[in-house]
């Protein structure tokens, strides 16, 4: 069994990465999917200015930022886990 975890950096989404730690640290069947998403359209015109590759980069560093803390701790549980990084409409995303 999966489970798929949105993060943000916040305290609540941390919150739920230390509950799902307690619940699965005696579970090795099961793993986490930790999901990152930011909205780019707002970025859309900056795309145009400094072009696509140092927009995405910006939007990797702070998927990268938002993860961070989450996945010190499952690592620090033992729980298995792997991250997904998307960008466009939040809800339509995960």
């Amino acid at each position: 069994m999966k489970i798929l975890a949105p993060v943000d950096g916040s305290k609540a989404s941390l919150k739920a990465i230390k509950h799902a730690c307690n619940m699965l640290a005696s579970a090795p069947q099961f793993s986490v999917t930790l999901m990152s998403v930011h909205d780019d359209i707002a970025l859309k015109h900056a795309r145009s200015i400094v072009g696509s590759k140092a927009v995405d980069g910006y939007l990797q560093e702070l998927s990268d930022k938002d993860l961070a803390s989450a996945r010190k701790l499952l690592d620090k549980a033992g729980v298995k886990h792997e991250v997904l990084i998307r960008t466009g409409h939040i809800a339509q995303e995960i």
